[in-house]
């Protein structure tokens, strides 16, 4: 009788240790997957930067604010599918600092760990040549 209680409170204890682990690795997932589609959607802004400097013309050089009912024609379904996954109010205004040419868009719900990774878009004065 005594093998027997032994016998399941092992188990039972094995089958608790596999749900927390299998919970820590799914919260970590979950996180993992929120900061690589921030990071995503700030690549995407950056990019909508450059194409709107670029129809604009040579007047929108570094450090011009953009225009983001301009520039909201280059996203795909605008500013309404575009927003941090984290934030609760699942809007863009709230999620995204998109800052001005020359410097990187900015997540102001995670700033710390949603960060753009790269070069942002910059303005060169003159054109580069082509080898």
């Amino acid at each position: 009788m005594k093998n027997r209680r032994y016998i399941l409170v092992t188990e039972g204890l094995a089958v608790a240790t596999a749900g927390v682990v299998g919970a820590i690795l799914l919260h970590r997932h979950r996180v993992t997957h929120h900061r690589w589609e921030c990071m995503n959607n700030l690549r995407q802004i950056d990019s909508c930067k450059e194409l709107w400097a670029s129809w604009r013309g040579a007047a929108h050089t570094n450090g011009t604010p953009v225009v983001w009912e301009e520039i909201s024609i280059f996203l795909k379904g605008g500013r309404s599918g575009v927003y941090c996954p984290d934030d609760p109010d699942r809007s863009f205004d709230t999620s995204y600092d998109p800052g001005v040419i020359g410097e990187a868009p900015k997540c102001r719900i995670n700033p710390g760990t949603h960060v753009f990774q790269g070069e942002p878009f910059r303005v060169h004065d003159k054109p580069s040549a082509i080898h």
